[in-house]
């Protein structure tokens, strides 16, 4: 495992985001095509890579103004004892707090 990298993108491929939910068992994985597609319309999406590999998924859909809140939140299970959720709620919360204080305004 290298170094973990954590971004914000909205970018998939169809086949990772399959690999990354059915490998926690969720049937959204089934669908990749949607999952593309409900991706690319969230408010904003945070991803962790292990290199090119996508280990780790949150989902965040907000009003823009007051409310956010988590959708999806994927590790994959080799991964979940990594620390990633940690780093993933710091980044989101600074994140969605920057973002709807940032329309206040």
């Amino acid at each position: 495992m290298k170094d973990i990298q954590y971004k914000t993108t909205k970018d998939f491929s169809e086949k990772e985001l399959k690999d990354l939910f059915l490998s926690v068992n969720w049937s959204s994985g089934n669908y990749p095509e949607k999952l593309v597609i409900a991706m690319r319309n969230s408010s904003s999406v945070f991803t962790a890579r292990d290199g090119d590999k996508l280990v780790g998924l949150i989902n965040v859909l907000d009003d823009g103004i007051m409310t956010a809140y988590v959708h999806y939140l994927l590790i994959m299970p080799e991964y979940q004892h990594r620390c990633l959720s940690h780093h993933f709620r710091l980044n989101k919360y600074y994140y969605a707090t920057k973002r709807l204080f940032a329309k206040r305004n």
